[in-house]
Order: C-alpha cells, then sequence, then structure tokens
C-alpha cells in the first residue's frame, strides 16, 4: 500500500509541474501575443496619421494648384489683351506714318 500512495503522490506531483509548465507556457504565449497585439495597434495608429498627413498634404496642394492654375489663366488673359493693344497702336501708328507720307506728297 505505500508503494502505490508514493506513486500516486508522484504522478499528483508530476501532474502540477506538468501544469505549471502548460500555465506558464499559456502565459507567456499569451504575453507574446499580447506584445504583437500592441505593436499591430501602434503600426496601425502610425499609419493612419500618416495617410492623414498625407491626405492634407494632397488636398494643400490640390488648392495650390488650383490657384496657380487660375492665376495662369488670368495672366494668359492680360497677355492677350496687351498683345491686341499693341496691334491696335501698330496700326495706329502705321496709319499715322500713312498720312505723314500722303501729306508730304
Amino acid at each position: 500500500a505505500v508503494v502505490s500512495t508514493q506513486s500516486t503522490g508522484e504522478t499528483m506531483k508530476n501532474t502540477v509541474e506538468e501544469f505549471k509548465d502548460s500555465h506558464r507556457e499559456e502565459k507567456t504565449g499569451r504575453t507574446l501575443a499580447t506584445k504583437e497585439l500592441n505593436e499591430t495597434r501602434l503600426m496601425l495608429e502610425n499609419e493612419i496619421k500618416t495617410r492623414s498627413h498625407i491626405g492634407t498634404r494632397i488636398t494643400n496642394l490640390e488648392r495650390e494648384n488650383q490657384d496657380l492654375a487660375n492665376e495662369l489663366h488670368n495672366e494668359q488673359k492680360k497677355v492677350k489683351k496687351s498683345q491686341q493693344a499693341r496691334k491696335i497702336s501698330e496700326a495706329s501708328v502705321e496709319a499715322l506714318q500713312q498720312n505723314l507720307t500722303d501729306l508730304h506728297k
């Protein structure tokens, strides 16, 4: 009867040790999983911040691009008006020169 008590005690001791080992492994696994989860969460938060920053930058650049396009359009209008005024001035000068030439004849 003593032998079976010892083997039962050893069996229980072994079972307890196996349970402790299993519990440690599980706890270590959960710790690693929690660490990976936190790292992933931080990476995602950084990704969201970066995308938000990029989105804001794109919006600002598009607005600036539109402003520059409008300014270019306005400058092109000024050039056309200036060219028209120059043509009119040249035509007036030419007409005056023709009148002077006619008067000298």
